[in-house]
């Protein structure tokens, strides 16, 4: 700068600046990238393209080796002129391996611009199995198996990430086979990947196992020629196949009680259903129906419809003791079994202590009857009397009729009842307090902790 007249130069302030000037740089972004696969580049511009836009050219230094194309539907060339918009810094291209060995650069050049170089070192390239290990039934669906296209590291050949197949490229077939044909097979091999696609499935279909018989078959693929095995990842994986299996599901039961139990089956029930059979091991201790409303057998044969995988069904102990087992049958499917505790059953009012008054009308007691346990004769919670068997009488005295009276004693609790139907009536008479006590059957057992009696005071 030039100092004004009469004003001095400060010495120790500057009077001059060096300005440097250069040519924004063109940078271009690559990764490495295995044979006969194609990936995204980038241009990054160090600063915004000028009025009308820039052209970057972008030249592979081996056109034998590396490819460049403006997308990823496009066979790529040795040179590519990428156009950026005025204003904008940032452009793509897409670039595609022929080799599987070499460095390979690209570079980018534009008007004003100081050209940037991106560098790529090929890999090989496999293909592989992208599934677990399957395991399916004789009577499941077929299962889809994905093969596809990776990135190989040099030398050892580890996976380094999957991708897509170069545009062009001549569609690589795939064969798979398995290698125990009775159990189960490969229905639709080969496949083939095409470009810009990095699985069959792009295309069309996975491949499909087919499962035939019980036992185990490896499904390997076959590496096409001029590409590399992955190291570790899968060309070969195990199928295993069973027979579908019968899962039936009972509780603990007290004696002349009836309970629902479940059929559930591992896959849907084939064409036409599945007729199940369920068979007892001691039909003296226990009896099968269809429903809550059916006398129990000493067996039982279940349809269960196409495609569904459940059904139940309802048992009913005849004894207080003993295990029971049974067994559910169906063609082409494993043998369920279950097992069932018989245990004591007896009645109980449920109703608590109440107070009433003379001129009140009739109050109601309820009595129910409970699963008991073994021993002890603790509730294990109310039951449902088994459909069938001769109504259980029970009886509710009034220790003092001159305070109450109970209007019809004795009531009968039915078959797929918890509780009477309609409970005992109550009919107060007097000032004072009685004690209401039930009297059930002998082949019934008195509950431990759960009311005989129960005191009503009326005022």
């Amino acid at each position: 700068m030039t100092q004004p007249a009469t004003y001095q130069t400060p010495a120790n302030l500057q009077q001059l600046i060096t300005a440097t000037v250069s040519a924004p740089l063109i940078s271009v972004s690559i990764g490495n990238i295995g044979r006969d696969l194609q990936s995204g580049g980038s241009i990054s511009l160090g600063a915004p393209a000028p009025l009308g836009g820039l052209n970057v050219t972008l030249t592979s230094s081996d056109a034998t080796r590396l490819l460049i194309a403006p997308n990823a539907t496009t066979v790529g060339t040795a040179s590519l002129v990428v156009n950026i918009s005025a204003g904008q810094s940032f452009g793509t291209f897409t670039y595609q391996a022929l080799q599987d060995n070499g460095t390979v650069t690209i570079t980018g050049s534009g008007a004003q611009f100081t050209s940037g170089v991106g560098t790529s070192i090929l890999r090989p390239t496999g293909f592989a199995i992208a599934n677990g290990n399957i395991v399916t039934t004789t009577l499941s669906a077929n299962s889809n198996i994905q093969v596809c296209a990776y990135q190989l590291q040099p030398g050892t050949f580890n996976n380094e990430g999957q991708s897509n197949l170069r545009f062009g490229i001549t569609p690589v077939s795939i064969v798979m086979a398995s290698s125990n044909t009775p159990t189960g097979v490969i229905t639709n091999s080969p496949l083939s990947i095409a470009g810009n696609q990095s699985c069959v499935s792009q295309n069309g279909p996975q491949f499909i196992f087919a499962p035939a018989a019980a036992g185990t078959t490896n499904l390997t693929m076959t590496q096409p020629a001029t590409y590399q095995t992955p190291a570790n990842i899968a060309i070969t994986i195990t199928a295993t196949v069973s027979s579908p299996t019968i899962t039936i599901t009972v509780a603990n039961l007290g004696r002349d009680l009836q309970n629902t139990g479940t059929i559930a089956l591992s896959v849907g029930a084939p064409v036409g259903g599945l007729a199940v059979s369920i068979a007892l091991d001691d039909p003296t201790r226990l009896a099968l129906a269809p429903n809550a409303t059916t006398v129990g057998a000493s067996s039982l044969l279940i349809n269960i419809p196409a495609g569904q995988t459940n059904a139940t069904f309802t048992y009913h102990a005849l004894q207080d003791n003993g295990i029971v087992t049974l067994t559910a049958t169906g063609t082409a499917f494993t043998t369920g079994t279950a097992t069932t505790s018989l245990r004591p059953s007896g009645f109980a009012i449920s109703t608590s202590n109440f107070s009433t008054t003379v001129a009140a009308g009739n109050s109601s007691v309820q009595v129910c009857v409970y699963q008991l346990a073994p021993s002890t004769n603790i509730s294990e919670g109310a039951g449902t009397l088994r459909f069938g068997i001769t109504p259980a009488v029970v009886a509710l005295t009034s220790s003092a009729t001159s305070v109450g009276t109970i209007v019809t004693s004795p009531l009968q609790v039915l078959g797929n009842q918890q509780c009477l139907a309609a409970p005992f009536q109550f009919t107060p008479v007097s000032i004072g307090s009685t004690s209401l006590t039930l009297n059930q059957g002998v082949t019934f057992t008195v509950p431990n902790g759960l009311s005989q009696t129960i005191t009503a005071i009326v005022n």
